[in-house]
This record gives C-alpha cells, sequence and structure tokens, in this order.
C-alpha cells in the first residue's frame, strides 16, 4: 500500500466539548496521554485529531517500507510533503 488516511484533523473551538460529541458519535476513544486525539474503539480506521489551531484537513501517511512508495501522484497534484 502506498499510502492511506491516518487522521482527519478537525479545527475546534473547545477540544474538550468536541472530543465528547465526536467520540459520541463516531464511537471514539481520547487517547490517554493526549485528549485531543481519538481512535475508533474497534480498531482500524482513522484516527481524529481536534486542534484549536490547525486548519480542517486530511493527513495522508506513506507506508515508507514498501518498494512501491508512490509520491509522485501526490506531488504532481501539488500536495506538499510535511
Amino acid at each position: 500500500m502506498g499510502s492511506s488516511l491516518g487522521a482527519v484533523v478537525l479545527n475546534v473551538s473547545d477540544i474538550g466539548r468536541a472530543a465528547q460529541f465526536w467520540g459520541q458519535a463516531l464511537h471514539y476513544s481520547p487517547d490517554p496521554d493526549n485528549p485531543a486525539f481519538l481512535a475508533p474503539d474497534a480498531g482500524g480506521g482513522p484516527r481524529l485529531h481536534l486542534d484549536t489551531d490547525d486548519r480542517t484537513h486530511l493527513d495522508l501517511w506513506v507506508d515508507r517500507t514498501g518498494s512501491d512508495l508512490q509520491t509522485e501522484p501526490p506531488l504532481a497534484a501539488g500536495l506538499p510533503v510535511v
């Protein structure tokens, strides 16, 4: 696999309220060390990252271990490497 959706980053005004709402709505649980990060209760699937400063966006995670690393299509589309 070349890349996958790792996290949905949501800009929110109140992380505590947003974590409670999205946790119940999606059946996600907050990370004990950082409640701004929520993960699916059933495992698998993208994480949810709640942030008061960052813009809403998707985090794509690239599998750097495989020999099929596909960076050309996203770069050609204008996506930055971060």
